[in-house]
């Protein structure tokens, strides 16, 4: 949630208008705009309905026929979408993960009959309880479960902490 607030001129406040504009980026593929007509008089006004997913956006307020004043944030980011389960291949019983499309994935943690596997990692010989973006090498994308009727879950995890998991089996 993103708070802006104005303090009310000394002088009765004609009407204003406010408008949040997200346009195309890293987290979106389409722009979104939401205009709110703020009544003669009142002193706030809140916008509802907004992306949930950390975009950054910009804020015009314009009271009356005025230039409006132009300010910048971030919304809240609350949610992930779960990793693709067809983004996965099984060949001969070895699992492949494919890398998400999300751009804001942080770790990967897959878990074997409520285990976590743990994944090899670049620069040092330490094995981690997660797959971290950016630093897991990509050879260990690639395992065998200890047995083909174990149960298999992923959990994926972004830079708000926020998670979503997907059965795999």
């Amino acid at each position: 949630m993103a708070i802006h607030s104005l303090t009310a001129p000394r002088t009765p406040m004609n009407s204003a208008s406010i408008s949040l504009i997200i346009g195309n980026t890293e987290y979106t593929k389409e722009p979104f705009t939401k205009t709110l007509q703020v009544k003669k008089g009142k002193q706030s006004a809140i916008l509802t309905g907004l992306p949930t997913n950390g975009e950054h956006y910009v804020l015009n307020i314009a009271i009356g026929k005025q230039n409006p004043v132009t300010t910048t944030g971030q919304l809240a980011d609350t949610q992930i979408t779960p990793y693709a389960k067809e983004k996965v291949t099984v060949k001969d019983g070895k699992y492949t993960l494919a890398l998400p499309d999300l751009e804001d994935w942080y770790k990967i943690y897959v878990y074997e009959n409520e285990v976590p596997r743990e994944f090899g990692v670049t620069y040092v010989s330490q094995k981690f309880p997660y797959i971290i973006r950016g630093r897991t090498k990509l050879s260990e994308l690639t395992f065998t479960p200890a047995s083909s009727t174990s149960s298999l879950k992923l959990v994926i995890e972004d830079y708000a902490s926020n998670k979503a998991t997907t059965m795999l089996r």
